[in-house]
C-alpha cells in the first residue's frame, strides 16, 4: 500500500514537472492544456452539483421544520378548542343548574324567584326585570331563552376574541380543510 502511494506521489511530481516544462513548448502543451481545462471544468461542475444538492437538502429540511411547526400549532389549536368547549359546557351547566334550582325552589317551597339569584348576576344577565315582572314559570322559560341567547352571544364574542388571537392558526386550519 505504501509503495502504491509512493508511486502515485512520484508520478504526480513528474506530471507537475512535465507540465512546467511543456509550458515552454506550445506544441506539447496544447493537448495537455485542453485535458487540464476539461478536468478543471468537470471538477467545477461536480462542485456546483454538490452545492445544488446541499441547497436542495437545506430546503427540504426547512420544509420539514415548517410542517412540524404547523402540526404543533394545529395540535395546540385543537387543544384550545377542546378547552373552550369544556369551559362553554361548564358555563352552560352552571346556568342550567341555577335555573333548575329556581324552578324546583319555586314549585316545591313557593319561594320567590329573586332571592335565590344574586342581584348582580340577574342584572348582568338581564333576568332581573323579567323575574320582577312575572315571578312565574313563564318568567323562568323566558329566562331560559334569554340565557341561551346570552350564552350564544358570549360564545360568539369569545370565538371572535380567540380568532383574533389565533388568526394564523385559523388560517392554517382552514387551509388544511
Amino acid at each position: 500500500m505504501q509503495r502504491c502511494q509512493r508511486k502515485r506521489r512520484v508520478e504526480n511530481q513528474r506530471n507537475g514537472v512535465e507540465m512546467e516544462r511543456d509550458v515552454l513548448n506550445p506544441k506539447k502543451m496544447n493537448g495537455k492544456w485542453k485535458k487540464y481545462v476539461l478536468k478543471t471544468k468537470e471538477y467545477e461542475w461536480e462542485i456546483q452539483q454538490n452545492m445544488f444538492k446541499t441547497d436542495r437538502d437545506m430546503f427540504k429540511t426547512e420544509q420539514d421544520m415548517i410542517k412540524m411547526e404547523r402540526d404543533g400549532l394545529l395540535t395546540e389549536n385543537a387543544r384550545l378548542r377542546r378547552a373552550l368547549r369544556s369551559v362553554d359546557q361548564i358555563i352552560s351547566d352552571v346556568i342550567t343548574r341555577l335555573l333548575a334550582r329556581v324552578t324546583n325552589g319555586e314549585n316545591s317551597c313557593g319561594w320567590p324567584v329573586l332571592p335565590i339569584y344574586p342581584k348582580k348576576f340577574l342584572k348582568n344577565t338581564g333576568f332581573e326585570p323579567i323575574l320582577e315582572r312575572n315571578r312565574s314559570n313563564d318568567a323562568i322559560k323566558q329566562c331560559l331563552s334569554i340565557s341561551q341567547i346570552t350564552f350564544v352571544s358570549c360564545l360568539e364574542t369569545r370565538r371572535k376574541e380567540l380568532s383574533n388571537a389565533f388568526f394564523p392558526l385559523v388560517l392554517i386550519y382552514k387551509s388544511r380543510l
